[in-house]
């Protein structure tokens, strides 16, 4: 399996972060199921950075 690259990210209510993928293929999940706002984690739990998600020329 070839790793994809992220081409659009969308900050949606309660924490979910919707992604696209270079494939075509998308998806949303909830952030909070998978990341404890933890270590590099735990700024990401004030919702106006939280909704700053953005992707870069590199897919990051």
């Amino acid at each position: 399996m070839d790793l994809q690259e992220v081409v659009e990210a969308l900050a949606l209510p309660e924490k979910i972060l919707y992604l696209r993928f270079s494939n075509g293929k998308d998806g949303m999940f909830c952030f909070e199921d998978y990341f404890p706002y933890e270590g590099i984690f735990k700024k990401l739990k004030n919702k106006s950075l939280f909704n700053k998600v953005s992707v870069n020329q590199f897919g990051t």
